[in-house]
Formats: C-alpha cells, structure tokens, sequence
C-alpha cells in the first residue's frame, strides 16, 4: 500500500498500491448518487500502447461496453475502438449461477474476493489515518 485519501464524507476514495512485479495500481472510488450515473473504467499502460475498458451501469440499457487501444504509427496516433452490446454484468451472474448450480470453477474464487477486501479496506484505513 503507498497511500490513500477519502473525502465527502467517504462517499470517495482513492489509493495508490504497488504490486509485487512492481506495477502500481491507482484507483479512484467516487460515488455520486445524485448523477444516477454509474461506470467502471480500467486503463493499462504501456510503453507503446494504452487499453481502455469501460462498463456501464447495469441499470442503463442500450449503453454498451467500450473497449479502445491506442498507440503510434508513423508518427501518429492511433486509435481503435470496440462496442458490445452484450450485457456483461449479465454474463457475470450467469456464469455465478453455473458455478453453484453446475459446480463449473468460479474465475473469481473466494480467496480473491477477500484479497480484494483486504486491499480495499487497507486503502480506506490508510486515507483515514491522515485525518
């Protein structure tokens, strides 16, 4: 964990990890409930290209999801974009069902729901300790 910070009262937060091959995770948690908006972005970064992803609320139909890579060519910039349609907080509790009805192996085993809590609730410990 390298640090943390909250603010509104905690209906924000935001927090700074390195991982163990030396990556850093920056994250940013911001909820905004008179927007009734919600989206999820993951961006990677690269030497030579940069990935986006962004999910849109589960609550908003016909949004889709956008994936867009950019990188140099030719000395410019490039762009690709893609769109789904195909609702994929959908597919994430389909495949839920499949794992307790079928038994089929969860992509998200539990051990990693609480890593993930544990990094999470460490983030929000650590923006709170300067307060």
């Amino acid at each position: 964990m390298i640090g943390g910070d909250w603010w509104n009262e905690g209906q924000a937060v935001t927090g700074a990890v390195r991982l163990a091959n030396g990556s850093r995770w920056d994250s940013a948690w911001i909820q905004l409930l008179e927007v009734y908006e919600y989206r999820e972005v993951g961006v990677f970064y690269f030497a030579e290209e940069v990935h986006s992803l962004t999910f849109p609320s589960p609550w908003l139909k016909q949004c889709p999801t956008v994936y867009e890579v950019s990188r140099a060519k030719d000395r410019a910039r490039v762009a690709e974009s893609f769109e789904s349609y195909e609702e994929s907080f959908a597919r994430e509790l389909e495949h839920f069902h499949d794992c307790v009805v079928n038994g089929t192996e969860c992509r998200t085993p539990p051990e990693q729901a609480r890593l993930d809590m544990d990094v999470l609730t460490r983030m929000f410990l650590k923006a709170g300790s300067g307060r």
